[in-house]
Order: structure tokens, then C-alpha cells, then sequence
């Protein structure tokens, strides 16, 4: 059996070494954040060298390097908006640069940081254009050009406001639209105010849960039927309120549907 004095000799080995341990721990912590800041540093240095390609792919390959080695999240934040900053301002250039940007921006939404920087894309282009995916702002609003089921589903509440935007085959959930273009898409929820400033064309609304905050006196003037736009018989759309559904969108049976009637 140990004696007191062994005992305490053993707990102040210990705490020796607990202390050399935290100190090296210090240390290394030390040198990390130094490492971190130089990545930092010489991201927000190099990614603003306008005109000079090999220094922003530096820039960027710096602040994506810093994301990547930060697992206590200290300067993330901080790179991820110099990083949402640049593509910003250089989107419509779609340059090697600006998908080197977009690919470090990605990198860093997977693994969850997120910029402060609310974004704005706008597209004036007149023949189709399909929106690349990018994430990791703290919201997105798209004017212009087009977008996809893949693409909406990887923005996903990022998204927030669409102005003038072809919609094709996507799931539509509840946001703020206005002339939009849906082809071929399931209207899941939607404001019944904003109908009348969009076009649907082979739109599926079945089951789709109409904003019951707002009146719905604008949508029983609407017509939907002429752009074919329909439900099945067994999930039509849901409104509180007695609402003659057939007078607006075409009421097709549930054995039409691929794989038979809803579940």
C-alpha cells in the first residue's frame, strides 16, 4: 500500500506533466493561428491583384486552404466572406478564377460555413443561361436566367427572392416570385397574391398548400387550365376555405399519376 508521501510525490508527477502537456498544447495552438493568419493574410493580399490570374488563384487557394485547416472555426468566417466578396463582383466574368472561387465557396458550405455576405446575381443575358451552383451566403436573390431542380435543391434556403427567372422542372416551395416562368414544375406551397404576376405551364399542384395569411379573391379570377397546369383528384391543393378547384386548374385522375394514387 502507498504511503501519503508516495501518493502526493505521484500526484505532483502528474500535475507536472499536465502542465508541460497544456504547454505544448499552447504552443502548437500558437503556431496553428500563426500558420492560419498568414494563410489569411495573404488571401486577402493576393485575391484583390486585379488582372494578375496566377496571384488571386493564390488568393483564393489560400483562404480555401485556411477553411480547410480551421476546425476550431477561428478565421473561417473571416476568409469565407473575402471569398463571397470576390464572386460577387467577378460572377459574370466566369472566368478560371471565378470557378476557383466558386469551388472553394462550395467546399466551405459542405462543410458548413456560411459568409454574412447577402447575395445579388443579376443575368441580362437574352438566350437561356443556367445559374451555376454556388453557396455558402447568408441569402441569395436570382434576376434573370434560368434554373433546375438540381440547382434550386442545392441553394436550398440560401434562396430567397427570383425576379424574372425560367423555372424548369423544379420543386416550388413557398418564396417570393415575381414574373417568373414555372414549366413543368411541382408548385408545392405558394403565395395565392403572387399568381397572377407569374406564368405556369404544365405545372403540378397537387397538394400544394396556398399561403392562408393573404386573400384569395385574386386567385378565383385566376385561370389556370390554359397552360394545362393541373392536380390529381386525390391531393388537390389545400386552402382554408370551400374552394371550387376544377374552375382552376384541371382536375386529372389519380390513376394518371406514375405509379398509381397517392399514399
Amino acid at each position: 500500500m502507498l504511503s501519503t508521501k508516495q501518493l502526493n510525490l505521484q500526484a505532483a508527477q502528474l500535475q507536472q506533466q499536465i502542465d508541460q502537456l497544456s504547454q505544448v498544447i499552447r504552443q502548437n495552438d500558437a503556431k496553428e493561428n500563426e500558420t492560419l493568419v498568414k494563410l489569411l493574410q495573404d488571401g486577402a493580399k493576393f485575391i484583390t491583384e486585379d488582372g494578375k490570374k496566377p496571384q488571386v488563384m493564390a488568393g483564393i487557394a489560400s483562404l480555401d486552404a485556411l477553411i480547410s485547416n480551421d476546425p476550431k472555426r477561428q478565421f473561417s468566417n473571416q476568409a469565407m466572406d473575402i471569398l463571397a466578396a470576390y464572386y460577387l463582383e467577378n460572377y459574370q466574368d466566369e472566368n478560371d478564377t471565378v470557378r476557383s472561387a466558386r469551388r472553394a465557396l462550395n467546399r466551405a458550405a459542405d462543410a458548413g460555413v456560411v459568409s454574412t455576405i447577402h447575395a445579388a446575381f443579376t443575368t441580362d443575358v437574352d438566350e437561356r443561361y443556367d445559374w451555376p451552383i454556388v453557396r455558402g451566403f447568408a441569402s441569395q436573390t436570382y434576376t434573370g436566367g434560368d434554373i433546375t431542380k438540381t440547382f434550386l435543391a442545392a441553394i436550398g434556403s440560401e434562396g430567397r427572392k427570383f425576379t424574372e427567372v425560367d423555372f424548369r422542372f423544379c420543386v416550388i416551395s413557398l418564396k417570393n416570385y415575381t414574373n417568373c416562368r414555372f414549366r413543368g414544375c411541382e408548385i408545392k406551397s405558394f403565395d395565392p397574391d403572387d399568381i397572377a404576376t407569374n406564368s405556369f405551364t404544365n405545372c403540378d399542384f397537387s397538394g400544394c398548400d396556398f399561403d392562408s395569411i393573404v386573400s384569395f379573391d385574386d386567385l378565383r379570377e385566376q385561370d389556370l387550365r390554359p397552360g394545362k397546369n393541373f392536380y390529381y383528384s386525390d391531393t388537390p391543393p389545400t386552402y382554408e376555405g370551400e374552394i371550387a378547384w376544377a374552375d382552376i386548374l384541371i382536375e386529372k385522375p389519380a390513376t394518371d399519376r406514375k405509379g398509381g394514387a397517392a399514399i
